[in-house]
């Protein structure tokens, strides 16, 4: 009798190994596999994708005595991994759990174990591979190898998981208090990433900006109104930003001016600026100018003693919470010279015993 030596139990694409250990000079050997077909006359062969069924091995020695052996090979069904679909957004910020779900065909055995090797991270076991709290550098190639009660494994299959970052959610500042009619700048946090936009919803439309801040010119409150922000990367966008109100404060009317259009020179001249409507004194600052450098701060300035160099144009403007009116109506003021103290002198001379005479005066100048 001759053995066969070998393993008698395979997984699909493994190769069948089989030998005997009669070896003698001038020998015969014919293996025959399940379809009858010869594959080998040595000592040993090696197969590869060999067919399940009855291996017979005819072996004849130098006297041409034959001798035949023959075994039963059993081929099982090895598991296959059709894909891994990864489950979850590719954009993260950490709060974001990534799932790997493998879609396996089973072989003959049902009963799989699975091995993660990941190249950023632990390994794992369970069939669906889940990364917890994912950021950006979870990133990286992620290996799954199944292996069935049989001891069939799949090919190591490799799937690379791509995570950016979210950028964080941007929150609109405004750079100075506007009056109405001036330029508005608007800012929001540097992302610091590559390449990315800013997407601004005004109520003047919607603009985009490489640079983290809007200027908006001629800004009004007659359009005024919510601002959102969005940052846009090549891969991520932030979630739209809250709404934020520009600060536009109102430009106070431009006052008038009261005051007398002549005075004479030594006298004090008094001036007044209207009121603002519904504004406390107290919240309105004053600015005047006229002649010889004139600017005092108030709503009521006057100039005791004025003299004629104060002849000229008065004008006055309003600031309330920040912002200036335009100025008023200029108005003009005539500081008239004092003239000189007159002297009384008689034109003729009189008689005192003239009774009914009469006196004539004249003034000089």
């Amino acid at each position: 009798n001759i053995n066969i030596d070998g393993v008698t139990e395979l997984c699909t694409g493994e190769s069948l190994q089989l030998s005997t250990s009669i070896s003698l000079d001038s020998a015969t050997y014919s293996w025959i596999d399940p379809s009858g077909r010869i594959v080998g006359n040595s000592q040993r062969i090696n197969l590869s994708n060999p067919q399940e069924g009855s291996y017979r091995l005819q072996f004849s020695s130098p006297l041409g005595c034959p001798y035949a052996d023959s075994v039963r090979l059993t081929i099982f069904e090895s598991p296959r991994i059709d894909s891994i679909l990864v489950l979850g957004p590719t954009c993260v910020n950490g709060n974001q759990d990534i799932q790997l779900v493998p879609y396996v065909t089973a072989g003959d055995d049902p009963n799989l174990s699975f091995n993660w090797t990941p190249v950023n991270g632990s390994a794992g076991s369970d069939s669906i591979y889940i990364v917890s709290n994912a950021r950006s550098n979870n990133s990286g190639d992620f290996f799954l190898q199944i292996t069935d009660g049989n001891n069939c494994t799949t090919d190591r299959e490799l799937i690379n998981l791509q995570l950016n970052t979210i950028p964080p959610l941007p929150v609109i500042t405004q750079r100075d208090t506007i009056c109405n009619g001036e330029d508005l700048l608007l800012r929001t946090q540097d992302f610091n990433g590559n390449s990315e936009r800013y997407l601004w919803n005004t109520p003047l439309g919607q603009f985009e900006t490489d640079e983290p801040e809007l200027r908006l010119t001629d800004m009004r409150i007659s359009n005024n109104g919510p601002v959102t922000v969005q940052v846009i990367t090549p891969y991520c966008s932030s979630d739209l930003s809250l709404e934020f109100i520009p600060n536009i404060k109102e430009v106070p009317q431009a006052p008038t001016v009261t005051t007398v259009p002549s005075i004479c020179a030594g006298d004090t001249l008094f001036l007044e600026a209207s009121r603002v409507p519904g504004i406390p004194e107290s919240e309105a600052r004053y600015s005047w100018r006229g002649p010889q450098g004139f600017a005092p701060g108030v709503r009521e300035p006057f100039i005791p003693g004025i003299s004629e160099n104060r002849s000229g144009y008065y004008r006055v403007r309003v600031q309330v919470n920040g912002c200036w009116s335009g100025f008023s109506d200029s108005v003009f003021v005539q500081v008239d010279s004092i003239p000189s103290a007159p002297m009384v002198i008689p034109v003729d001379d009189v008689c005192l015993d003239n009774q009914s005479g009469d006196i004539e005066l004249a003034i000089d100048p």
